[in-house]
């Protein structure tokens, strides 16, 4: 693997604004689609925009802004965008996204107003055919979407950019979402202690004729010990593997009320799938393809399926212990040893390392990654933050990677 390219693919508006940018196919024939969002606090976001090429990414054009919040009477509508999947059988686009009302406009009121919507296109995104609440069928609703999940207590999403689903040739959809929990008493439930806790399902769904998606089964949970992870099993990333199990790799914790000395291990969690995601292992610490369990913050991460036969896994190992989210540097790519389902150790390229001018908490967390129609190359976009220790937006344009396996 070797990096031959860093070029910038977005420009921050202003030093007191970060952007996140990304571009994903969103038709059969090589179109793609740009989206961007912007922020000016962690987790808050502004009207995004969204663009197309036909050119491979040379030119965009036929900008539009996607509506990100807007005030209600009963607080702040937040809508914004996590994924994308094409169904190359019928060459339709869909977009998920986390949608909740946030009566006080703080993060923290998703843990119990998120839910997740999804839209289709027919025309690679600039048109959109209907948008609607992903609910299962059943006895299930607009406030009781899936199993284990009520709006008002509790609340199910996507984790972030790299957790895209699992499509497969038989018209099936894979869709991996965390979910917080709630008490006896209908209040969030934290045992954790950390910023947030929560656990992770997989859900099925077919598509239907008419283009919508047939949500007909949900997983056992993947959950943590939250004496050993403090915010759980999140931000899951899912990938089949050639001989049919489904590997999910997860984000944990270390950190929080239970653990402010940072004196619990960091790890990156991992749980498989023998029987096509209907149920799945107790999550385990993930580790090297040589028994060594290695470190990592709690950031989101990629798994990725390429052409050459190869699954690749992209994001952050520390030398020593994490402590919460941080360090989120550097960035790396590491292949899968398909047997084991661990990763092969000489094979890890940080290609995203801190320099000397950014500050030592510097972010490579905030990143989406696919494979380059034609060529074979990994196409990472990501936005460093906190590279100023003052100004965590200062310089955070966003840059796509090439790299080549």
């Amino acid at each position: 693997m070797k990096l031959i390219e860093k070029k910038l693919f977005t420009e921050q508006p202003d030093k007191t604004t970060g952007v996140l940018s990304m571009a994903a196919h969103c038709s059969i024939d090589g179109k793609l689609m740009k989206y961007s969002t912007y922020t000016g606090a962690s987790d808050a976001f502004r009207d995004s925009e969204i663009s197309f090429s036909e050119d491979n990414g040379a030119t965009f054009h036929n900008k539009r802004s996607d509506r990100t919040r807007w005030k209600t009477e009963k607080g702040m509508m937040t809508r914004y965008f996590k994924l994308t999947a094409l169904d190359r059988r019928s060459d339709r686009f869909y977009m998920f996204y986390n949608r909740g009302l946030l009566p006080s406009d703080r993060p923290h009121d998703g843990l119990q107003n998120w839910q997740m919507y999804y839209n289709m296109s027919e025309d690679g995104g600039e048109t959109i055919e209907f948008e609607e609440p992903l609910i299962m069928i059943g006895d299930y609703s607009i406030d009781h979407p899936i199993e284990g999940v009520y709006i008002g207590k509790n609340n199910f999403m996507v984790g972030d950019w790299p957790c895209e689903p699992i499509l497969t040739d038989d018209g099936r959809i894979l869709l991996a979402v965390q979910c917080t929990m709630f008490n006896e008493k209908g209040e969030i439930y934290n045992p954790g202690g950390g910023y947030t806790y929560q656990y992770s399902v997989l859900l099925h769904g077919r598509f239907l004729e008419d283009g919508r998606i047939e949500w007909f089964d949900i997983s056992n949970r993947i959950e943590g010990d939250p004496l050993k992870t403090t915010r759980g099993t999140i931000e899951p990333s899912v990938a089949m593997m050639p001989d049919g199990r489904i590997l999910m790799v997860l984000r944990g914790s270390n950190g929080g009320a239970l653990d402010p000395e940072f004196k619990i291990p960091g790890y990156r969690w991992y749980s498989v799938s023998y029987d096509g995601g209907r149920t799945f292992r107790q999550p385990e610490p993930w580790k090297y393809d040589n028994g060594e369990v290695f470190h990592s913050p709690s950031s989101c991460s990629k798994l990725l399926a390429h052409s050459n036969g190869n699954y690749y896994w992209i994001g952050n190992i520390c030398e020593g212990n994490s402590r919460a989210n941080m360090p989120r540097n550097p960035l790396c790519i590491c292949e899968i040893d398909l047997n084991s389902l661990y990763l092969k150790k000489h094979t890890k390229y940080d290609f995203l390392n801190r320099e000397n001018h950014q500050f030592e908490d510097v972010t490579f967390s905030n990143f989406h990654a696919a494979e380059e129609r034609g060529t074979g190359d990994i196409i990472v976009f990501c936005t460093a933050f906190w590279q100023d220790k003052i100004n965590m937006y200062k310089n955070s344009d966003s840059y796509m990677y090439r790299l080549r396996p």
